[in-house]
């Protein structure tokens, strides 16, 4: 079974004005509403390639319950920990006379000491061996910063952990890790270091092998991405296309290589599916769906660079 584990879920609220007015009265030329968070959009697009995944973490009062039906209309079995207050809204909005987005990150609600103990038997006592466990996204400040290290450590060795945040938790939250997704500017903020070629890179990550983790995806924007594990080293080529959406492209990346592997594929086929399906979200609207993802599989080159 997969396992999708967001603490930080959030409801995206977006706005667009034609030429914000600060200060003054201003009116939304299109709006929407979309349930957010990394493990979420894991799990949701699991579901649009016929892979089912149960999405744990915390929710909690009306803006937990949109999350909730979003995640039940997918067919996503859902296994929540209640919190008390609500799952936080974050505001986008989007000027169209400047093109520029502006983002209001919502309050996360607090989560008690014993909620956190819930979760954690609760992951504990149902992940078997196999399984896989997607650990995704932000912490709440309320929260300790290892958490995702420390529910680690408590699940059995042969479950398949995969690992995707930033920055100083990544780094405080690695442990047995089967996959982790940085990308690369996150690694230059990591290390402190500007990486001048894909050799650079790829050495940095030695600091990853040598905590034990197995695979790792890095993105490098319009150079493609790399796939780096000891003894292999993969880079898929970029291809040519409108950035229409960017919003779940890690996150489909993620679900790409997790089908692979509920497909027992080889790794190299669990990098080419992440890779198709992180484009076949950033080429259209909304997340990837299957028939993008195969769309785009037959078009990637990876080539082997180790």
């Amino acid at each position: 079974m997969i396992y999708t584990l967001t603490l930080n879920p959030a409801v995206d609220y977006f706005l667009q004005v034609n030429d914000f007015n600060e200060g003054g009265l201003n009116i939304a030329s299109s709006s929407n509403i979309i349930s957010g968070g990394k493990g979420i959009n894991v799990s949701l697009v699991l579901s649009n390639l016929q892979v089912q995944s149960t999405a744990l973490g915390f929710l909690g009062g009306y803006t937990g319950n949109i999350v909730l039906k979003t995640l039940t209309e997918k067919n996503v079995i859902t296994d929540f920990t209640e919190v008390d207050a609500n799952t936080r809204i974050n505001i986008k909005l989007y000027n169209q006379n400047t093109a520029k987005e502006t983002e209001i990150a919502g309050i996360s609600p607090k989560i008690t000491e014993n909620q956190i103990d819930n979760l954690i038997n609760k992951i504990t006592n149902i992940l078997k061996e196999r399984d896989v466990l997607v650990l995704a996204g932000s912490i709440p400040s309320s929260v300790v910063p290892n958490i995702y290290k420390i529910i680690s450590q408590k699940v059995n060795l042969q479950v398949k952990i995969i690992l995707d945040t930033r920055g100083n938790l990544l780094k405080e939250n690695i442990h047995n890790n089967f996959l982790i997704k940085p990308n690369k500017v996150e690694l230059e903020e990591m290390f402190q270091i500007s990486f001048n070629n894909t050799e650079d890179i790829v050495k940095a990550c030695d600091y990853f092998f040598q905590q034990n983790v197995s695979n790792i995806i890095v993105s490098m924007g319009a150079e493609g991405s790399l796939f780096i594990n000891k003894n292999h080293v993969y880079q898929a080529l970029p291809i040519k296309l409108d950035v229409k959406n960017s919003v779940g492209a890690g996150d489909s990346m993620v679900a790409g290589f997790i089908y692979g592997v509920a497909h027992n594929k080889s790794l190299e086929d669990c990098y080419r599916f992440a890779v198709a399906s992180s484009l076949a979200t950033i080429s259209g609207e909304g997340l990837a769906t299957m028939e993008k993802l195969n769309n785009f599989y037959s078009q990637i080159k990876i080539q082997q660079i180790k």
